[in-house]
C-alpha cells in the first residue's frame, strides 16, 4: 500500500489494551499503575489514547481502501453497480464489528447486556465515515453538483501516464529512434486535498454542531443545560443522577440502565450510577475523529514527495492539538469544553487527532523517510490488531496470560504484565510468519 507504516502506527497502541489485569479492580487494575487506568472523569492517562488513536487510523484507511478499488469509470451509470458493491462490503463490515463487539459484552444475562461499546463504536464510526466519502465526495453527491454548477477544482487527478503510449513531438529529435519522455503530471495545488470535498466537510460539521447542540442546549430533567460533570458526590451532589449531563441520559433513556456499562472509572470516587464512555452521543464526535484521519489518508494520497505531506502532517497536527487545548484552557479541569474521554468530548477529539497526525508523522519519517526503522515488533500485532484485541478480552485472566497473587507489588505485577504482552507479541510473530491474517 502507498502508507504501510500505518500498520505499525497500530502496534504500540494495542499495549496499553492488552496490559492483563484489566477486568479487576483497586488495586490490582492495570497493576496499580495510574497512567494505564482511564481517567476517573477529566483528564488524558495513556489509556485514554489507545482507542480514539485506532479509530484515527481507521479513518486514515479509508480513503487508500477506496483508491486502491477504484475502476476505471465510463460515466455515471456505470459507477453505479461498483457504488452498490461497495456500500454493501462496507455495511457487512460494520455490522460484523457490531455483533462482535456485543459478543465480547457476555450477553450470559440478556436482560442485562450491555449493547454500547468498543467495537460498536468502529463499526458506527466506519459506516459513517465511508459512506460519507462514497456518497458525499467527488465522485459522489459533490462531484455531480460541481458537474451540474460547472465547477472546477482547484487540483484534477491526473492519469497514471502510459510509458508505451506515443507522445506527440513538439519539435524534432536529435534521434528519431529515442523514446520520449512521458510528460509529468500536474502537480496537485495547495488545496487538493480539501477543495474536492467541500460536501462531505459541511456533512461533517453539521455533525459536530449537532453534539455541542444536544451537549449544552438540551433540557435534561433535573440536571438543567450544559452539564457534564460525573454527578454522584461531584458538585456538593446538587447533579447525583446526572452523569454524563445529556449523553447520559440520552443512553439512560433510550437504551435502559440495564443495557449500559454499570461500573464506569467515576463510580468508585464518585459513587455515581451507571454510564457508559461508548454511548450514543459520543458516536457523533467519534465520526468526527475518524474524518480527521480520513484527512489524512488523503494527504498521503494526493502528495507524494516527503515535504508537502509533512507540512500539511504538522501542521493539522499542531493545529487541532492547539484548538483543543484552547477549548480546555490547557488544564484538566478548565476551559470551554474540558478534556474528557468519557464523554468524547470536542477537546478530546482534536487533542487525539493532533496527536495521531504527529504520531503518525513520526513514523513516516522513520520508516519511509530515514528508512531506520522497520516497524518491528509494532508491525506484528498492528497485521492482526482487532484478532489480538478479542483474544485478549476473552483471555485476559487466563494463565500465561495474568495470574493470582497472593501479596502484589508494583514489582510483581510489572512482570505478569510485561510477560502477558511478550506473549501477544510472540502469537501475532507467529501467525505473520504462517501467514494467517484475519480482517473483518
Amino acid at each position: 500500500g502507498q502508507a504501510w507504516w500505518l500498520t505499525p502506527g497500530r502496534g504500540p497502541r494495542c499495549i496499553p489494551w492488552v496490559v492483563p489485569g484489566h477486568h479487576d479492580s483497586g488495586e490490582l487494575r492495570r497493576g496499580g499503575y495510574w497512567f494505564l487506568d482511564h481517567s476517573v472523569w477529566n483528564g488524558l492517562t495513556v489509556a485514554d489514547l489507545v482507542f480514539p488513536w485506532f479509530i484515527f487510523i481507521m479513518g486514515a484507511a479509508i480513503p487508500l481502501a477506496f483508491a486502491a478499488r477504484k475502476p476505471q469509470y465510463t460515466g455515471w451509470r456505470a459507477k453505479i453497480p461498483h457504488v452498490i458493491h461497495v456500500t454493501l462490503q462496507v455495511l457487512r463490515r460494520s455490522i460484523t464489528l457490531f455483533c462482535i463487539g456485543l459478543f465480547l459484552n457476555n450477553g450470559h444475562d440478556l436482560s442485562k447486556w450491555r449493547i454500547p461499546g468498543v467495537l460498536q463504536r468502529f463499526g458506527i464510526s466506519y459506516l459513517v465515515g465511508c459512506l460519507t466519502v462514497l456518497y458525499l465526495g467527488p465522485t459522489g453527491l459533490g462531484g455531480w453538483i460541481a458537474h451540474l454548477c460547472r465547477c472546477r477544482y482547484p487540483f484534477v487527478p491526473a492519469p497514471k501516464p502510459d510509458p508505451m503510449a506515443k507522445q506527440p513531438e513538439t519539435e524534432p529529435l536529435l534521434n528519431p529512434t529515442a523514446p520520449v519522455a512521458p510528460a509529468a503530471p500536474p502537480r496537485p495545488s495547495i488545496f487538493a486535498d480539501l477543495a474536492p470535498h467541500w460536501l462531505e466537510w459541511i456533512f461533517i460539521i453539521l455533525i459536530l454542531l449537532t453534539w455541542i447542540l444536544i451537549t449544552f442546549f438540551m433540557e435534561v430533567p433535573g440536571c438543567g443545560r450544559g452539564y457534564m460533570g460525573p454527578g454522584g458526590r461531584a458538585d456538593g451532589g446538587k447533579y447525583a443522577d446526572c452523569t454524563g449531563g445529556a449523553a447520559g441520559y440520552i443512553d439512560r433513556t433510550l437504551l435502559g440502565l440495564n443495557h449500559i456499562y454499570r461500573w464506569p472509572t467515576c463510580q468508585e470516587v464518585y459513587e455515581t450510577g451507571a454510564y457508559d464512555p461508548e454511548g450514543i452521543l459520543g458516536c457523533l464526535t467519534s465520526i468526527v475523529l475518524a474524518y480527521l484521519g480520513v484527512q489524512m489518508g488523503r494527504i498521503l494520497l494526493i502528495y507524494k514527495t516527503p515535504v508537502p505531506r509533512l507540512i500539511r502532517l504538522v501542521g493539522w497536527g499542531v493545529g487541532c492539538a492547539l484548538i483543543g487545548a484552547i477549548l480546555c484552557g490547557f488544564s484538566r479541569d478548565g476551559g470551554v469544553i474540558p478534556l474528557n474521554k468519557n464523554l468524547w468530548s470536542l477537546s478530546f477529539i482534536l487533542v487525539m487527532g493532533g496527536t495521531g497526525y504527529l504520531c503518525l508523522a513520526l513514523m513516516y519519517v522513520l520508516i519511509d523517510v530515514l528508512h531506520i526503522y522497520n516497524g518491528a515488533p509494532s508491525i506484528y500485532i498492528g497485521l492482526n490488531s482487532i484478532t489480538i484485541y478479542c483474544c485478549h478480552e476473552l483471555f485476559a485472566n487466563y494463565f500465561p496470560l495474568s495470574w493470582a497473587q497472593g501479596a502484589p507489588t508494583h514489582s510483581s505485577l510489572l512482570v505478569m504484565h510485561l510477560f502477558g504482552v511478550s506473549v501477544w507479541h510472540l502469537v501475532a510473530y507467529i501467525m505473520y510468519r504462517k501467514k494467517i491474517f484475519i480482517n473483518v
